[in-house]
């Protein structure tokens, strides 16, 4: 959901059936390889420090002006 299933998978885990043994068994995988936890971790982190409010803001306006340029699908 969201971005789980983009940044899967450097940055996140994300599971095709997200039972409760599909989750044990990320979880477990990240307990046993606490760098690559780390890694995820830090490379979720740089990526949420380099898309801050404002370049959402950005994001959205560029999307709405694309939209709003753009013509009108036939009826």
């Amino acid at each position: 959901v969201g971005y789980v299933a983009d940044w899967a998978p450097d940055r996140a885990i994300a599971l095709d059936q997200p039972d409760g043994k599909a989750i044990a068994v990320a979880f477990s995988g990240l307990h046993e390889d606490p760098s690559r936890a780390r890694a995820m971790a830090d490379k979720a982190k740089a990526w949420a420090l380099e898309r801050d409010a404002s370049w959402v803001a950005a994001r959205f306006e560029a999307l709405y002006r694309e939209t709003a340029g753009a013509p009108k699908p036939a009826s």
